[in-house]
């Protein structure tokens, strides 16, 4: 026990040095954003076709159809992110 201040003398020295303000950044829960959903495309004059239409009449009819759903496809890709979106 004749040592024993020395288990003391580690300590002395932290005593006096003054406390340190460190700050930290907490992450903050933050909502996401809502996704905007682009309308459905509008394929009521492909629903109206009938069979006594001419064939020109589907035929375009249908070409127009699928341009609306091609563009429809387009803006979910870019939605969702999609390297390949053009």
């Amino acid at each position: 026990m004749r040592y024993g201040w020395l288990l003391l003398l580690p300590l002395a020295g932290c005593a006096a040095a003054p406390p340190q303000v460190v700050k930290v950044p907490v992450p903050v829960q933050m909502p996401c954003p809502q996704p905007i959903i682009p309308p459905k495309p509008d394929l009521s004059r492909l629903a109206a076709l009938r069979p006594t239409d001419s064939p020109q009449t589907v035929i375009t009819v249908m070409i127009d159809a699928l341009k609306k759903l091609a563009q429809d496809d387009q803006q979910l890709r870019v939605l969702l992110g999609d390297k390949d979106a053009k």
